[in-house]
């Protein structure tokens, strides 16, 4: 081999070394890192103390409870005069499903309205034109065929939604729902030991008259002072045995009996449910 034909090599040269950082630059960075850490703390703190939920699930049960309260003791100022109400609890419906893996439950809270017969349409309507126009309100006719039933429907907000319908003749039904939502902090149950004397009064005289033997008590208040006692149990009796009030009653039939005093009748099946209100909410 001779000279000429060795191989031949090029040198490496090795790359300069980066500059240094710039201690600068370094500054700007962390500055904007931590500034942007505290718009995201602050905005989090003012959304836990002032913001609304964007959905349903964001909300719970006991959370919507106040917003049930307040419409229901709307739509019985709505009604007016002339109407004798009776509610319920504030009870649970059914669990539910959120999503696949995250359960939920249904609450909701009823209000029973006797009015004359033939003038539920009317009381609707009424409903309807006393809620807030916040909430929306309107009474539907379904296009259906024969006589359409009307139906009341409002967005009470915090996702509450109120229905009404006629139940029967002379008797409406408004609810106020909580849809699908997680529990939080499980509701207080409403009393249903045996109510003291006072309570049980107005009742205990139908109790008796319609051969009720034994009755489960409960009692359903509103924050805004509309109270009923409620007693449920199975008849020996019908309600053609109650006698003629003094005033003549709102409505008089052989399932539905009311009169202006608060007294509230409804037989359904093999049981009848006897109720007294008093109280009033006034918005």
């Amino acid at each position: 081999m001779t000279l000429d034909d060795q191989p031949r090599y090029v040198p490496y040269l090795p790359p300069p070394p980066p500059p240094p950082p710039d201690p600068r630059r370094r500054r700007v960075m962390v500055a904007v890192c931590s500034a942007w850490a505290l718009v995201l703390l602050v905005g989090g703190v003012w959304y836990a103390r002032h913001g609304k939920p964007s959905v349903r699930e964001q909300t719970t049960i006991a959370q919507a409870q106040s917003t049930v309260d307040r419409a229901i003791g709307l739509v019985v100022d709505a009604a007016g005069a002339g109407v004798v109400p009776a509610i319920t609890g504030y009870d649970r419906l059914d669990s539910c499903e959120i999503t696949p893996v995250r359960s939920g439950e249904r609450y909701d809270r009823e209000v029973w309205l006797a009015t004359a017969p033939g003038t539920e349409s009317a009381l609707l309507n009424r409903i309807a034109a006393g809620l807030p126009r916040a909430y929306r309100p309107g009474v539907a006719r379904p296009a259906t065929t024969g006589t359409p039933a009307p139906r009341l429907a409002a967005d009470a907000g915090d996702y509450v939604e109120i229905t009404g319908s006629v139940d029967r003749a002379g008797l409406v039904q408004v609810t106020a729902g909580t849809g699908c939502r997680p529990l939080g902090q499980r509701p207080a149950a409403d009393p249903t030991a045996t109510p003291g004397a006072a309570d049980r009064a107005p009742v205990e005289p139908v109790l008796r008259q319609l051969g009720v033997a034994a009755a489960h008590w409960s009692i359903h208040q509103l924050p805004c002072g509309l109270r009923t006692v409620e007693a449920v149990g199975a008849p020996t009796a019908t309600l053609d045995s109650l006698p003629t009030p003094a005033k003549p009653p709102v409505v008089d039939r052989d399932d539905v009996y009311a009169d202006p005093s608060g007294l509230l009748v409804r037989a359904d099946g093999d049981q009848v449910t006897v109720t007294f209100t008093a109280g009033a909410c006034r918005s």
